[in-house]
């Protein structure tokens, strides 16, 4: 027999954790759409050697800021993390 448990993005780690509130549960949401996000706008990258290196970049900044608790810095955080991203809106040629 299987038994599959579901971890709700209410819940915490570790079964009866405490419950997000409508803030953080808003603002998880929006960190995890952010997220996809860069991941899209890296697939634009044609050089495979940069897009490696973008991601792995972006996957350092959520890695040291995963720990952050103050809302407002992470509202901070989520508006200013798409600048280092906007020239990729343009598409990258890549010279040889």
């Amino acid at each position: 027999m299987i038994v599959v448990f579901k971890r709700f993005a209410s819940s915490r780690a570790g079964g009866g954790g405490a419950k997000l509130s409508l803030d953080r549960f808003i603002l998880r949401s929006r960190v995890l759409s952010l997220w996809k996000e860069i991941l899209r706008m890296t697939r634009r990258i044609e050089d495979p050697n940069t897009r490696n290196e973008m991601r792995s970049w972006a996957r350092h900044e959520f890695k040291r800021n995963k720990e952050i608790q103050e809302i407002t810095q992470i509202r901070y955080l989520i508006s200013v993390s798409l600048s280092p991203f906007a020239s990729i809106n343009v598409p990258v040629i890549s010279i040889r």
